[in-house]
């Protein structure tokens, strides 16, 4: 999440998917952004009055989709993110729970 994918050597793209962080990620800024207008400013920066968006008008960053854009999470489902992000967390704790009844540390 902090390298954009496109970014990543594609030798190194599949670990990504592996990684509970993306999706959990990815549903926050779907969230956050999917539905979001043009932020405004509510203290004026160098020469902008008060209540203009930050940034230049048509900049990348100027408005939710924008952010979801320059991330490359435009068109994902949060709730699809989700569902992926369970799915990790319950194969990690099944794959614990079987390694704790299949090791045993009694011969020490």
């Amino acid at each position: 999440f902090l390298i954009l994918y496109d970014k990543i050597p594609v030798g190194w793209q599949w670990y990504s998917h592996t990684t509970f962080i993306r999706y959990g990620w990815t549903a926050l800024m779907v969230n956050h952004f999917a539905a979001s207008s043009p932020s405004t400013s509510e203290v004026p920066g160098e020469g902008e009055p008060p209540g203009q968006p930050f940034g230049e008008p048509g900049s990348v960053l100027w408005g939710g989709e924008g952010v979801l854009d320059f991330y490359g999470m435009t068109g994902q489902d949060k709730w699809q993110n989700l569902g992926w992000l369970l799915l990790i967390c319950a194969a990690v704790s099944l794959f614990g729970g079987a390694l704790t009844q299949l090791i045993d540390h009694s011969s020490r």
